[in-house]
C-alpha cells in the first residue's frame, strides 16, 4: 500500500520479478509526488535473469528516470533487501552485466537528494 510523504520529493515505488532461476524478468516502478499525484510509470521485460537483476535494473530505471525529468529529490522504496543494501554499502551484491550501469546510477545519485528505503 501507498504510504504518503510528508516532505517535497518524488517517491519511486519500484519492484522487479524472475521466473526460476534464469528465467522471463520484468521490473516496474511508479512515481507520485507528496499529494500522491501520478508523475509517470515505467515497465520493462527483460529477457532472462534471476531475482536480484530485475530488483537492480528496476532501481536504476527509477534513477535514470528522475535524473532525466530533472526530479532532483527522490526517495526510492523496494521491497528487495539487497538493493538497498548495494546502495547503501555493499555494492558488491551487483551482477558484474551491470556494475558499469549501476557506477552511472552511483553518478546520477551524486547530483540528487536521494534516499532509499525498504518497504
Amino acid at each position: 500500500m501507498w504510504q504518503p510523504h510528508i516532505f517535497e520529493s518524488v517517491k519511486c515505488d519500484s519492484d522487479g520479478a524472475a521466473v526460476g532461476l534464469n528465467g522471463l524478468a520484468a521490473c516496474g516502478g511508479i512515481f507520485r509526488n507528496m499529494n500522491a499525484y501520478h508523475l509517470g510509470s515505467f515497465a520493462v521485460n527483460i529477457d532472462n535473469g534471476n531475482a536480484l537483476e530485475p530488483e537492480l535494473i528496476g532501481a536504476i530505471l527509477a534513477v535514470e528516470i528522475a535524473y532525466q525529468n530533472n526530479w532532483a529529490k527522490l526517495w526510492l522504496e523496494t521491497d528487495s533487501k539487497l538493493v538497498v543494501a548495494a546502495f547503501k554499502s555493499n555494492p558488491s551484491v551487483v551482477p558484474w552485466q551491470l556494475r558499469q550501469r549501476w557506477k552511472n546510477c552511483l553518478h546520477l545519485i551524486s547530483s540528487m537528494d536521494f534516499c532509499v528505503t525498504h518497504l
